[in-house]
């Protein structure tokens, strides 16, 4: 390190149970009058603005709520300085898919401005953790 002084803050935290590929956890919702009126099926696409949309799972969105609830919890305060990231995780998925999933639900949690603060990004496989671990810090 050469000398160099390193102040930082952060926190680190755990994320019980599976976390969902965010690649592949998009699903096509219908408008439910579509739904209950196939009876009027010409009048309700005459009345309906948006009759499909796809949107993340509900899988994807409640593992986004509780990483930004957890990190929320574990780091400070706001954090505006540029920042390192270490995740250690036992589960299979894809690393990136992974990793957007965690870093989504940091940025969400309103304890940093945007997920372009983190310069430095580690992830690691380890199937002998019990649960994900990560870890923020400032550079």
């Amino acid at each position: 390190m050469n000398g160099t002084v390193w102040i930082s803050k952060g926190g680190k935290f755990e994320i019980k149970g599976r976390i969902p590929s965010k690649k592949i956890s998009y699903r096509v919702h219908l408008d439910q009058r579509i739904l209950k009126a196939l009876m009027q099926f010409s009048n309700l696409f005459r009345s309906v603005k948006r009759k499909w949309w796809v949107a993340p799972s509900v899988e994807l969105r409640e593992a986004e709520t509780l990483i930004a609830w957890t990190a929320k919890a574990k780091l400070p305060d706001m954090l505006t300085e540029d920042l390192a990231l270490d995740v250690r995780t036992p589960l299979k998925n894809d690393l990136d898919n992974l990793l957007g999933v965690i870093l989504d639900g940091i940025e969400k949690s309103g304890r940093i401005k945007n997920d372009k603060q983190f310069k430095c990004i580690e992830i690691v496989r380890n199937e002998k953790l019990k649960n994900t671990e990560v870890t923020v810090w400032t550079l």
